[in-house]
């Protein structure tokens, strides 16, 4: 498991004869499942007893390879794999390729549980994409989004730091970054020494990867409902940034459906902007809105009084329906 990505045919071979165990089924016999096989992998915490999910634990004990990769850059295996695969680029930036083996395919689909614990220690801050890779390590999410006006711009850790005095420099951080992201960069301490960035593996405190803490952290990613996410965000939001979600939800799934139904690849600059778009047409519409109402005037009271003597009041109305039928009424 370590190794190669287990076939999924395989994996629910196994599986099956997990939960057969389990519920006590012999030879043929048919037993009554009375919960299903991934309740029962949920954490204790969450309802479940903590069973080894096959799938997911493959995919870590896999970024347990690529792990190695990274400490080990001038190793045998690591040169022969760069030389093959990612000559030109980074192994965080590899993809499959063409005509790869199953050996680094199988290193790939172990990447995604990778990349989940990793984060950058900075040193020169040379090697550090601000908008690409986990570096703020004071935020229990790592990565930066970028704004809309610097989607396609490469910045560098090492632009935000005065190469002089080795500080932050301020002035620069708090113009491209909001006052939450500025504080959290600024808490992050810089070496005075110049130094190379290193990866450390942040879900332990010993920096170095365990198979325990990625299988951990994985299991509570897949395990999060979206609902709860959608609910947990948007009490973290403000009421003007509630709307801008909404319709970066919406326009994310347009473009889910664009690949899927119509094979249109949306660049992700030019759905945040059909999202700004959107959120800026409502907010007109709903000025114009209040700004054309009127604000009603008082009405006033009328108070019944009976006719003078010798006058009658009578009520009337008529109806004309189809073929000429008509209709009329009175009250005296």
């Amino acid at each position: 498991m370590s190794v190669f990505s287990i076939p999924s045919g395989i994996i629910d071979r196994i599986e099956s004869a997990m939960y057969r165990f389990w519920w006590g089924q012999k030879h043929d016999e048919r037993k009554v499942y009375w919960i299903a096989w991934k309740k029962l992998c949920r954490p204790r915490k969450k309802g479940g007893l903590g069973l080894k999910d096959l799938r997911s634990f493959n995919k870590v004990m896999l970024g347990k390879q690529g792990w190695r990769i990274l400490q080990n850059p001038t190793s045998l295996l690591s040169r022969t794999l760069q030389a093959r695969y990612f000559r030109r680029r980074n192994f965080l930036t590899a993809d499959v390729g063409y005509n790869p083996s199953f050996t680094w395919r199988s290193i790939i689909d172990g990447m995604e549980g990778l990349k989940l614990g990793m984060v950058w220690m900075i040193g020169n801050g040379c090697s550090i994409n601000v908008w690409g890779d986990p570096w703020v390590c004071s935020k229990p999410d790592p990565f930066l989004l970028p704004p809309f006006t610097q989607m396609n711009e490469e910045i560098y850790v090492a632009d935000l730091i005065s190469q002089d005095s080795r500080n932050w420099d301020r002035e620069l951080i708090s113009a491209l970054f909001s006052e939450e992201d500025s504080a959290s960069i600024m808490a992050i301490p810089l070496r005075q020494l110049d130094e190379n960035d290193f990866l450390m593996w942040r879900l332990e405190r010993n920096g170095i990867n365990s198979v325990r803490s990625g299988y951990k952290a994985w299991v509570e990613m897949v395990d999060t409902c979206l609902g709860d996410w959608i609910s947990s965000t948007c009490l973290s939001l403000s009421s003007e940034n509630q709307g801008l979600f909404f319709s970066l939800l919406w326009c994310a799934w347009f473009a889910r459906n664009k690949l899927c139904f119509e094979e249109k690849l949306l660049e992700p600059g030019f759905v945040q902007i059909m999202a700004l778009s959107l959120i800026n047409d409502f907010k007109k519409a709903n000025t114009r809105s209040i700004s054309r109402t009127k604000t009603p005037t008082a009405v006033a009271q009328q108070v019944w009084f009976p006719l003078a003597p010798g006058r009658v009041k009578i009520n009337t109305d008529a109806s004309v329906a189809a073929g000429l039928l008509t209709g009329i009424g009175g009250v005296a």
